[in-house]
């Protein structure tokens, strides 16, 4: 049973092979145990060639013979012809794009966050029902966080490609930590948030925060937030991250450690997060 390991988190390629090459080099990946692909890998329009040329082909040239990988969908896996396919390519033992997993003292859950726009925006041409989806994980996670697995272990974390925000309106702080590690307290990451941010703190968020979930890895915005969401005295680590870096975290029984790294290999910031303790979500 591995207590101490590593895994590595690419978001927001955007079929960008040289990025994708890059990152895996920067964060490490050789000496991961896995890597999460952690949605908007791909573009909009693809065929089965494209899958290959755009994306498989960087793994399978580099780690895929000895090491495994899975893929959230972003909001871009949503779309296209490809989009019905996905399931041919990334197969899950629950025939859904959201499942829990285990590996080590780690439990781990990813959710499927859809689109980020209503279901009626013209886009989607009334194709579309994701927020009545988002409902059906509700069900799902209702009965994950009474899992024993779930209960028993070290560290909780959780993927979803949208990160959740509830806007001016919520009772939810974000306590933003800054590269130059200035803080700032905010209701928002960037802007108002869209129909799917707002719908993933409705849903997804109270599971999280009420079940002591230990970190929350996102993507989406394509900029960086190091942040913890303060609610109700309650604290969650969250990651979002950029476009442009890539996220090694390290694993041992006493904490995670997550590192922001360039393209180059240069970490632009870390973060420890604690295993779990009595006070660890009273604010400080």
């Amino acid at each position: 049973k591995a207590d101490t390991f590593s895994f590595v988190m690419i978001n927001d390629l955007h079929d960008d092979n040289a990025k994708h090459e890059k990152l895996l080099k920067a964060t490490g990946a050789d000496t991961a145990a896995f890597i999460c692909y952690n949605g908007d890998i791909e573009p909009d329009k693809m065929n089965d060639n494209d899958m290959f040329t755009k994306f498989l082909n960087v793994p399978i040239n580099t780690y895929a013979w000895e090491k495994c990988f899975f893929m959230l969908r972003g909001n871009h896996e949503t779309r296209g012809a490809m989009s019905r396919k996905m399931h041919d390519y990334f197969p899950t033992k629950t025939d859904q794009f959201y499942y829990t997993f285990q590996y080590g003292d780690v439990f781990f859950v990813n959710l499927d966050c859809g689109e980020d726009k209503p279901d009626g925006n013209k886009e989607y041409g009334g194709l579309v029902d994701f927020d009545s989806y988002r409902t059906e994980q509700v069900e799902f996670l209702k009965k994950v966080v009474k899992m024993p697995e779930y209960k028993k272990a070290r560290y909780r974390v959780f993927f979803c490609h949208i990160p959740p925000v509830g806007g001016q309106d919520s009772d939810l702080i974000i306590r933003k930590t800054k590269l130059d590690g200035t803080v700032e307290d905010s209701k928002v990451l960037d802007g108002d948030p869209w129909h799917g941010d707002l719908e993933i703190y409705n849903k997804f968020l109270p599971f999280m925060m009420d079940n002591k979930a230990d970190l929350l890895l996102c993507g989406h915005y394509h900029r960086l937030f190091n942040t913890d969401y303060i609610q109700n005295g309650k604290v969650l680590p969250v990651l979002v991250n950029s476009n442009v870096h890539g996220v090694r975290l390290d694993v041992t029984p006493e904490k995670i450690t997550y590192h922001v790294i360039n393209q180059e290999g240069k970490e632009v910031f870390s973060k420890d997060v604690p295993a779990r303790k009595k006070n660890r979500w009273k604010i400080f």
